[in-house]
């Protein structure tokens, strides 16, 4: 039977279609009709009797197929209105016949058949007309149309002939809305196809028909199998494509179907698993109920992607577009379906723009104030979505018109035109009183909610009680841990050193950020707070991880410069290490800035107009902000000029001391009595700093001052004294053996030897100016040096008989005969130069040393002498500060007048 249907399909495609060309045609090509007829005869002499209970082996297929031979370069025949009516339903006959017949069509005469079908149908109107799924469904869709209308006489239908004759370019089946037209222009100028605007309609028809039966001898459709049949490499793509495949959003009326479809979708899932665990034993798995809430978030997803969230911020955007997407369908499904027929298709908005002059196309659903309007620029310009002033009313329309009933379904007429115009009845209310997602009872804890007592669900301010109680429980829950983090943080810092301790204090906001983060989405993912409860939920979560992380991201810029200050080439009082820190100070607070401005901006807040509108109080923040700049831009003054370093003794703005550190605003000194003092940087930059720590030597300036009554041979025999002091023996002038030098080694240097002149006549003593220069600049051997320096001096003054003036006056009275008046007169003795008093002195010593005999006796000075230290080799620089002076705090106590003398 199947080759005997077989036989007449190809008698009606090549028998009679070549009678009908050769009395129709006025130029009949007589070698075509020879061929076809020729094909004819041969599939009619094959044709065999075959009984109803054989049947068709594989063999026999092979017969078939080699019957009606493979042609892929034939085109299909589209040249007139009839031509093209007989090509579709012949080659789309074929497809039906091999899928019917091996579950698929996979052979290159059935391939080659469905290209040719395709041919036919012209889908520059169709969105994704390109996909083959979608291809595939249209076919289908125009056969089943074809099958159930009353089809005119085939020679009713214009041909060739008549379309050359009479010039039509446009023909429709009669009482239907199916149109064929000519192309003009472009690949398929002079072909007749299925129009645009009816392969665009054809699934709205389809719709539309779906309850009309099929004409006698009508095919039975292949719509409902090839929907079941999820193996087909067709209907796999099916099924990627309703995952991936974004709603057409290039009209209102798509725009708003693909929102219907896919929210009543969603809805049918939902039903479908609450219905499934309803029963006493359910009939669904948890793992089915999952897969089946994961295709219900996505066509909610796609849903929510027809609404211009643009003007709500993006920490809300999520939740916000669930809700109002909700909303939206519940205003919608207490309406009466919209005319589909005045909603703008693509056709009409074409003609809109054309009309509009560059304003934006807008589509209000009739008595509402739902809008669907025109993206005007970014990324979504030219699409149609939801306008945000209908996501910002939603709400409140909602509010008064909850208590209305749904709208009857019983306009067939007109809801059959849309793809999907079910109602979803409670929808909104099962969503914001549920746990979870969309989906409540494929979670455990959505079944367990279930089961709560019926006083917890009863409603509080718009919420369920039992959202409230587990949203307190949550929050007590975060707090008490984030205290408990921060107190254990706090009291391992103590405990740690750099760079340890920094990391350790971004431990505790990044830990409460998480804290926070995981309550939130507890609350909202698992609680499921909807309603303006949620958003400011949301907001509040936004705001405290925004201020976390802005303290984050300035503790780890400090942390990472402690991490490079530890390295052993930096040392940690150094100034690249005082540059690091400042250095990241500021790139911590710029840091911190931009993360404060970027969390702000999600919530939609915009500061830049704010800044920038702040007018005269932003002159005044300016102003107020200007010492703040000096002192940061002194700082960067400090670093580049180094006039002093962390660690060393400076002289500055009447503060001595020692720099403890530089800072982003001052500079704090440690000063000699111990107090801390801090001076501006702005300060520290442009007034004269006297840097001790830097000196390279320590110069020693002081007066040894002698009695009036001296000789001038005696003054001359005291400066040589003291040259002789200050001098390096003739023999001691080379460093010995160990490397060793004379103590007076370190002050004499070629270009600094020390210097003793008799230099002024004081009111009360004669003055001899001793200067010299201490290498290297240590102080404390310095300070030994002196004081070995002084000694020799005081015991060779005392053995040359030369006294020391001190700062006294001697008042002569005339008339005073116990003490004569000698004014004029001179001592007179046989030692020459010699005074009472010096006799006198020498004379004990000479007595003594020769009561004690053989009894030697030390100098003073000996015992005191300090070893000698090679002045040529250069002091080593201070391993903290890199100074070649080690001055220490409490120098100004020593050696008089350091300010004046020890320079």
């Amino acid at each position: 039977m199947e080759r005997l249907e077989a036989v007449r399909r190809a008698a009606r495609h090549w028998g009679w279609p070549c009678l009908e060309g050769m009395f129709a045609r006025k130029a009949f090509d007589w070698r075509q009709w020879g061929i076809r007829w020729l094909a004819f005869v041969t599939v009619m002499m094959a044709a065999q009797p075959v009984t109803a209970e054989r049947a068709v082996s594989d063999a026999e297929r092979a017969v078939q197929e080699t019957t009606l031979p493979y042609e892929p370069l034939r085109p299909a025949n589209t040249m007139s209105p009839r031509d093209t009516i007989r090509t579709f339903l012949t080659e789309y006959q074929k497809v039906v016949d091999e899928y019917l017949g091996e579950g698929r069509v996979t052979s290159s005469r059935g391939l080659a058949a469905y290209d040719r079908a395709l041919r036919t149908l012209d889908f520059n109107n169709t969105p994704d007309g390109g996909s083959r799924w979608v291809q595939t469904e249209h076919l289908v869709f125009l056969q089943e149309i074809l099958q159930k209308i009353a089809m005119p006489p085939e020679d009713t239908i214009p041909d060739y002939a008549e379309v050359k004759a009479s010039g039509i370019t446009e023909w429709t089946i009669p009482d239907t809305r199916i149109t064929l037209r000519c192309a003009d222009s472009g690949p398929y100028e002079g072909e007749w196809r299925f129009s645009a605007r009816t392969v665009q309609m054809l699934p709205r028809y389809f719709r539309q028909m779906r309850d009309i039966p099929y004409r006698t001898g009508g095919a039975e459709s292949l719509y409902d199998i090839i929907q079941q049949d999820t193996e087909g490499l067709i209907n796999r793509e099916r099924l990627v494509g309703n995952r991936l495949r974004a709603i057409n959003l290039d009209s209102p009326r798509s725009a708003l179907e693909g929102f219907l479809k896919n929210m009543n979708q969603a809805y049918a899932y939902l039903l479908q698993v609450d219905e499934a665990f309803s029963k006493d034993e359910p009939s669904m798995t948890t793992e089915e109920a999952e897969a089946l809430e994961r295709l219900a978030e996505d066509c909610m997803e796609r849903a929510v992607s027809t609404l211009n969230l643009s003007e709500v911020s993006e920490a809300l955007r999520y939740d916000s577009g669930i809700e109002s997407a909700m909303l939206i369908k519940e205003i919608i499904d207490r309406m009466a379906p919209a005319p589909l027929d005045q909603i703008p298709d693509i056709e009409m908005v074409r003609q809109m723009r054309k009309d509009s002059g560059g304003k934006a196309i807008r589509w209000t659903y009739p008595n509402t104030k739902l809008e669907i309007a025109e993206i005007m620029d970014g990324h979504d310009e030219g699409l149609f979505k939801f306008s945000p002033h209908t996501i910002e009313i939603v709400r409140d329309d909602y509010e008064r018109i909850k208590d209305l009933p749904y709208s009857e379904r019983y306009y067939n007429h007109f809801s059959a035109k849309y793809d999907s115009a079910d109602i979803s009845p409670g929808f909104y209310e099962y969503y914001a009183t549920t746990p979870g997602n969309l989906i409540p009872k494929a979670t455990f804890w959505g079944r367990l909610v279930d089961r709560l007592p019926e006083f917890m669900h009863a409603a509080v301010k718009g919420q369920p009680l039992w959202q409230w109680i587990a949203t307190i429980i949550l929050y007590a829950f975060g707090f008490i841990l984030s205290l408990l983090v921060y107190v254990w943080t706090t009291r391992m810092i103590g405990h740690c050193k750099p760079p340890y301790k920094s990391w350790l204090r971004l431990f505790s906001p990044l830990f409460i950020s998480g804290i926070i983060f995981w309550v939130t989405r507890c609350i909202t993912n698992g609680v499921n707070i909807t309603g303006q409860a949620i958003l400011s939920i949301l907001a509040i979560e936004r705001i405290l991880e925004t201020f976390l992380m802005s303290w984050s991201a300035f503790i780890l810029c400090r942390a990472l410069a402690e991490t490079v200050i530890m390295l052993p080439q930096i040392k940690d009082e150094s100034v690249d290490a005082s540059l690091l820190r400042l250095t990241s100070r500021i790139i911590g607070t710029v840091l911190s800035i931009w993360v404060i401005i970027a969390g702000l901006d999600d919530l939609g807040i915009d500061i830049w107009p704010l800044i920038a509108g702040l007018g005269v109080g932003g002159l005044a923040v300016a102003l107020a902000f200007r010492p703040t700049m000096e002192n940061i831009i002194g700082s960067f003054m400090i670093f580049a000029d180094k006039p002093f370093k962390v660690g060393q003794r400076v002289k500055v703005l009447g503060a001595d001391g020692t720099v403890e550190s530089i800072g982003l605003r001052s500079t704090k000194i440690r000063l000699l009595t111990g107090h801390l003092t801090s001076i501006p940087n702005e300060k520290m930059a442009t007034v004269v700093i006297e840097n001790i720590g830097q000196r390279p030597y320590i110069r020693r300036v002081f007066d040894v001052t002698i009695t009036y009554d001296t000789k001038p041979a005696s003054i001359n025999r005291a400066v040589e004294i003291i040259r002789e002091i200050l001098a390096v023996p003739e023999g001691e002038k080379e460093p010995k053996e160990d490397g060793s030098t004379h103590p007076n080694a370190n002050i004499n240097q070629p270009d600094f030897p020390p210097r003793v002149y008799f230099n002024n006549l004081n009111t009360d003593s004669l003055n001899i100016l001793v200067l010299y220069w201490y290498h290297p600049p240590a102080y404390w051997d310095f300070l030994e040096h002196a004081n070995w320096v002084n000694v020799q001096i005081m015991e060779r003054f005392a053995a040359e008989g030369i006294d020391f003036a001190f700062p006294t006056q001697t008042l002569h009275l005339a008339g005073d005969k116990s003490r004569p008046l000698t004014v004029g007169q001179r001592w007179e003795s046989d030692e020459e130069g010699q005074s009472p008093i010096n006799l006198f002195s020498q004379a004990a010593a000479f007595g003594a040393h020769s009561a004690l005999g053989n009894v030697s006796f030390a100098s003073a000075s000996d015992e005191i002498k300090p070893e000698g230290k090679n002045p040529a080799t250069p002091i080593v620089p201070s391993e903290e500060t890199g100074d070649t002076s080690d001055a220490p705090v409490e120098e100004d106590l020593m050696d008089g007048d350091l300010d004046q003398n020890n320079r």
